[in-house]
């Protein structure tokens, strides 16, 4: 999901908690979290990006006063939704910019 900075900063504080042992989260130069999981499939990876979801929002953020601080998640797998790396990245990420252009703070898979 896409972030500003200061948002970048308030996404690390928020993913620091782990959702799942064998997961990598990432924050890249794209303001994005890339999360592997293993062998997840579809409905593992939506369960994880749920539980990543609440971590953020029900996380307090240093600075924030209270003020509540929500996340857009675009789900998509390999092979089952795309054929390669950068179709799955575009997959997800349009499925992230529909969450965000209906009703924020959600999670939609492919």
């Amino acid at each position: 999901f896409g972030v500003r900075a200061p948002g970048q900063q308030l996404l690390r504080q928020g993913v620091q908690r782990p959702v799942r042992a064998d997961a990598v989260v990432q924050v890249d130069e794209r303001d994005a979290v890339v999360r592997q999981c293993g062998e997840t499939n579809a409905a593992g990876a939506h369960l994880v990006a749920e539980r990543m979801r609440v971590a953020i929002e029900t996380h307090r953020y240093a600075g924030l006063n209270g003020q509540p601080v929500t996340a857009s998640f675009g789900i998509a797998s390999l092979p089952e939704d795309a054929q390669n790396k950068t179709e799955l990245l575009r997959i997800a990420d349009r499925l992230m910019y529909e969450v965000k252009a209906s009703c924020r703070d959600a999670v939609r898979g492919a």
